[in-house]
């Protein structure tokens, strides 16, 4: 995230935001800031106006998962929570925009521009902050279900039983992991133990 990424089309991002929350948006800047997204400054005239973050689906979220986070902040802004800091809905009536073919697995979301530099909150302040949020009254949001799927175990042995070509690393990654099978199979016991005692809503 603190590199510019090279598979995001900044022209086919720059018309999203365009088309989709601000015409008058004439440039984008990359911020070298945060983790697990990529994020630009949006500009017009000169004046930071956006903050732009692209999300690459398929690692912690698909598209719909995705925009279910942002869409349940939103409702809770709406619901009385003024201290969030959420997504502007764009005119497709969404939190979050698919990039057009080219940027495969985009989603693109924008955000009103805070600033590079916040005060600190006063102290304390955050914890009366969280108990509000936690008393909040509901909002519809999907249940949650375990990443990990019921198959890990086979598929573990599935693909320690052909080679991993990936990369220079790939075998002495798999000899390695192979090695250490039982370990990480009981990790996944543990895992999938805890998962079952979730409440999904």
């Amino acid at each position: 995230m603190q590199d510019r990424p090279v598979h995001v089309d900044e022209d086919a991002l720059l018309a999203a935001v365009r088309e989709q929350w601000d015409p008058e948006v004439d440039a984008l800047d990359h911020r070298p800031v945060g983790f697990g997204a990529h994020h630009w400054r949006a500009t017009a005239d000169g004046r930071a106006r956006w903050f732009v973050t692209v999300d690459e689906l398929g690692l912690r979220h698909d598209a719909a998962s995705l925009e279910s986070a942002y869409s349940g902040a939103v409702a809770l802004h709406a619901a009385g929570l003024d201290f969030l800091h959420v997504p502007v809905v764009a005119r497709s009536g969404t939190c979050t925009v698919a990039l057009p073919a080219g940027s495969h697995g985009l989603a693109v979301s924008v955000t009103p521009w805070l600033g590079d530099a916040r005060e600190p909150e006063a102290p304390g302040a955050e914890a009366a902050l969280l108990a509000r949020l936690h008393g909040a009254r509901p909002v519809p949001l999907p249940q949650w279900a375990p990443r990990v799927p019921a198959s890990f175990t086979d598929d573990l042995a599935s693909r320690l039983g052909r080679p991993w070509t990936d990369g220079p690393l790939g075998e002495e990654a798999r000899a390695l992991t192979a090695s250490r099978r039982s370990r990480v199979e009981r990790w996944y016991e543990e895992y999938a133990a805890l998962s079952r005692t979730v409440d999904p809503d």
